[in-house]
């Protein structure tokens, strides 16, 4: 949530019961969940995807359903780590295919 704040993002954290019902009544495919769900417009966020990643997949508004880091990996904002790795921020489109956005 700080990463986001700190990059021009309001933020409203609404608690959820069960986050895996809260994203499949989102229609947010298994294999792209990640540990947090956000909404922004008519998107999904999934996991803990960079800001500037989330601004140019607004940006661009290609019609797909959302944006992921899915899983809990070491590295992205909010994961960083002793030891991260590199990882696939991933996009996925109403059908739940994937393609990957960009690499880090």
């Amino acid at each position: 949530m700080g990463h986001l704040q700190d990059n021009g993002f309001e933020v409203d954290v609404i608690e959820v019961d069960d986050i895996a019902a809260y994203q499949e009544e989102n229609a947010v495919p298994s294999e792209m969940r990640g540990c947090h769900s956000a909404r922004v417009g008519d998107y999904m966020v999934e996991g803990h995807v960079p800001a500037d990643l989330i601004k140019r997949f607004l940006e661009e508004d290609a019609g797909l359903a959302g944006i992921s880091v899915p899983g809990m990996v070491p590295g992205p904002p909010g994961m960083e780590g002793s030891e991260p790795v590199p990882y696939d921020v991933l996009t996925f489109d109403q059908e739940g295919t994937s393609t990957v956005y960009e690499a880090r």
